[in-house]
């Protein structure tokens, strides 16, 4: 049986961070609303993998915010190691992150490339959980940006 070790944290920052449009876990979207936990009372566990700079959530912001456009031709399915993925939210959800490690989920996270790198648009928890799983590469929909 594995063991699910995360750092908790009571913070303002994911709380803030909740408010990006693109944010699951707790902060997800419940019928067109979302439910946010009150504040000082967000339980969160850090992500293991690395992070993208100020400048770099900078940069890709527009992509985040639209998410990737799954039309032919501007965005491809691809195997890429999880080493070099980069996320773009500091924290997750523990609970769904267990959940994720119990069961896998299908859905493909996503991917924009910038520059030769990887960001995390959407799936951090997926990806964390194939990583505790003992996986060193995943599945990915990439979307290649400038």
């Amino acid at each position: 049986m594995k063991h699910l070790h995360v750092h908790l944290h009571n913070t303002r920052d994911a709380f803030e961070e909740s408010k990006h449009p693109r944010s699951h876990g707790q902060f997800a979207k419940t019928a067109g609303k979302r439910e946010l936990p009150p504040p000082g009372n967000v339980q969160t566990a850090s992500i293991s993998l690395p992070q993208a700079s100020a400048q770099e959530r900078e940069d890709l912001a527009p992509y985040l915010e639209r998410g990737l456009k799954r039309t032919p031709g501007k965005f491809s399915v691809k195997e890429v190691p999880i080493s070099k993925l980069i996320a773009t939210q500091h924290h997750i959800d523990p609970h769904v992150l267990a959940s994720k490690i119990k069961q896998h989920d299908p859905e493909l996270p996503e991917v924009f490339e910038m520059n030769g790198k990887f960001y995390i648009a959407d799936g951090h928890h997926r990806i964390e959980a194939a990583k505790k799983n003992g996986k060193s590469v995943i599945n990915v929909a990439i979307e290649h940006v400038k």
